[in-house]
């Protein structure tokens, strides 16, 4: 649905190995313009626009269908794909971490937190 405008974890290199990330969640985010679009034009999270099958994402039942955005990991606030890339390259397979989630319905901005273990990228 958002696919020319979605940005994947895939898509980056680990800073501190040159290797893919060593934990991959398995989603694709919108871009900032597409996030700051859904979100009322403020700049306070990320969309979600697919999940990938066998995914962590998936297994946490995260929507990816841009219906939620991921505003926060582990406590830090996540405002931009930059941020939420930056965060992610700190971690590593097998870790537990937790998004916070905000549905971007209309009339409800409800937010939920959400667990999950981070898995190695499939090959």
């Amino acid at each position: 649905k958002f696919a020319d405008e979605a940005i994947s974890q895939d898509s980056f290199k680990n800073k501190r190995d040159g290797d893919d990330y060593p934990g991959w969640l398995g989603l694709e985010i919108g871009d900032d313009s597409l996030s700051s679009s859904l979100l009322g034009g403020e700049k306070k999270g990320v969309v979600i626009t697919s999940v990938k099958k066998d995914s962590p994402a998936l297994e946490a039942k995260l929507k990816g269908d841009g219906s939620e955005a991921i505003v926060a990991l582990c406590g830090n606030k996540v405002t931009n794909a930059s941020e939420l890339l930056k965060l992610l390259r700190e971690k590593n397979e097998g870790e537990e971490i937790y998004l916070t989630v905000e549905s971007l319905s209309s009339t409800n901005r409800e937010r939920r937190r959400v667990y999950l273990t981070l898995k190695k990228k499939p090959v």
